[in-house]
């Protein structure tokens, strides 16, 4: 993940101290640590993953880094989710509660990228935004997935547009990644 500069990225989208943000699918952490930087001890940033080795590995890092700021969560938001009326029990997270949600390549894994997308909308404030980061599809990394797994910056746009969100941002996030900012 280094290959992206996630501190210019969140500079760029105005993540700033205070803020509440979420890491959905956080693997290891990249995001959540370097969020959780930037929003210091008044802000809090939730990682959220399935795995629960990708977590302990996010808690590791953050006490080496002295950060506190980091509620983790273990949880599979797209597999337990059926009805959202159960959000907030599923993933430990408020409606309505945040004001970012990352969704940084977790969406080409995502067996259902629009339901992962309306939980990203469920869960910001009216004036939040939701950062999407993810492969470009036409440039294959070693690191990366195949290129069919990959979603393009269009069809996100697509999406996002059926469920009332709407692009305010779109930039290359390196070499290898395309990003898109959302909002209401």
């Amino acid at each position: 993940m280094t290959f992206i500069n996630l501190k210019q990225i969140f500079q760029r989208i105005g993540l700033k101290p205070g803020d509440i943000a979420a890491d959905l699918g956080c693997g290891h952490g990249f995001p959540a640590l370097s969020a959780a930087k930037i929003v210091g001890e008044s802000g809090l940033v939730y990682a959220l993953d399935i795995q629960k080795a990708a977590l302990s590995a996010v808690s590791d890092k953050a006490k080496l880094d002295g950060l506190k700021n980091i509620q983790l969560i273990w949880g599979d938001l797209e597999g337990s989710i059926n009805d959202f009326q159960n959000l907030s029990d599923t993933s430990k997270l408020e409606v309505k509660s945040l004001d970012f949600v990352f969704l940084i390549n977790t969406l080409f894994q995502s067996k259902d990228p629009v339901k992962f997308i309306t939980i990203a909308k469920k869960l910001i404030k009216p004036d939040g935004k939701i950062l999407v980061i993810d492969w470009q599809p036409s440039k294959q990394h070693p690191l990366g997935p195949k290129i069919n797994y990959r979603l393009s910056k269009d069809n996100i746009k697509t999406i996002a547009a059926s469920l009332g969100l709407k692009p305010i941002d779109e930039f290359a996030a390196g070499e290898f990644h395309w990003a898109i900012l959302l909002k209401y």
